[in-house]
């Protein structure tokens, strides 16, 4: 790649370059050729067979501000092959106060479905994280789950892994999720939720603070951050771990990143 790496963002075709553009050739842009030619994503994220609204994929494709070919498309959003597709935008929340905060932010969303690998739908979709993102260049991982039967495949470490990958090129500035499930701390039990985001999502780099409670409590003690509980005993967290808002770091070289590139390693690619 040269100095002036063409990428798809915000207003068209653009450029990544000083320290991020360093950064995706030295670390990131090997991990990603890794992942792509992997078989995974050969049969599942290659943009086969999509329907987008009752049509075939354009060769470019504007959501929000992005202006996105297929393969981007389908990467950053997690739009698996076969998949029936579409755009909503949400304009308004149910939910109100406190409770406000736990539900996906107002923004462009892409959902679309696979019948026999996904559970429901896959909702990804672009926000603005503050007032300052005045193009909204944040994204939010609202919903994945997948059939029992394909949960254990590394379908979701690799769909995860593209989305954030991609998200880096395109000039996404934060990635943001609620990883679900966990320990419940009123009933004392693990609840038969079959979400597992609060164990898997801090292995692929999201991180977020415990709560004050955790932080005053003996399991986590010395602990301010679910990267630092996982640090000193992973075993722990996936016992005691509780589901919360995470975000991904997405500035080059972050614990974010190391994170996820030691943890891809560890699975060969």
């Amino acid at each position: 790649m040269g100095i002036g790496e063409k990428v798809f963002s915000r207003f068209g075709p653009s450029e990544i370059s000083g320290s991020q553009l360093s950064y995706y050739q030295d670390r990131l842009s090997g991990l990603y050729a890794s992942i792509s030619s992997h078989e995974i994503t050969g049969q599942y994220l290659s943009a086969r067979n999509v329907s987008f609204l009752g049509n075939g994929l354009a060769k470019h494709r504007k959501v929000g501000a992005f202006n996105l070919n297929p393969i981007d498309l389908c990467r950053l959003f997690m739009v698996f092959n076969n998949a029936c597709a579409y755009e909503y935008t949400k304009t308004w929340s149910r939910r109100y106060g406190q409770r406000k905060s736990l539900e996906a932010p107002l923004g462009v969303y892409v959902i679309s479905s696979v019948r026999g690998l996904t559970t429901k739908d896959v909702r990804v979709g672009i926000f603005k994280a503050s007032p300052f993102d005045l193009f909204g260049k944040s994204l939010y991982m609202d919903h994945l789950k997948f059939d029992e039967n394909f949960s254990r495949r590394l379908i979701g470490t690799v769909a995860i892994s593209l989305s954030l990958l991609t998200a880096f090129r395109v000039g996404i500035k934060s990635v943001r999720l609620f990883a679900a499930g966990g320990y419940d701390r009123f009933r004392h039990a693990q609840p038969k939720s079959g979400y597992w985001g609060y164990k898997v999502c801090p292995r692929l780099g999201f991180d977020a603070p415990l709560f004050r409670e955790e932080m005053r409590g003996r399991k986590f003690k010395g602990c301010k951050k679910v990267s630092d509980v996982v640090r000193q005993d992973p075993d722990l967290w996936d016992e005691f771990g509780f589901e919360r808002m995470m975000e991904f770091d997405m500035r080059p070289d972050s614990h974010s990143w190391n994170t996820l590139i030691a943890y891809l390693h560890s699975k060969n690619f």
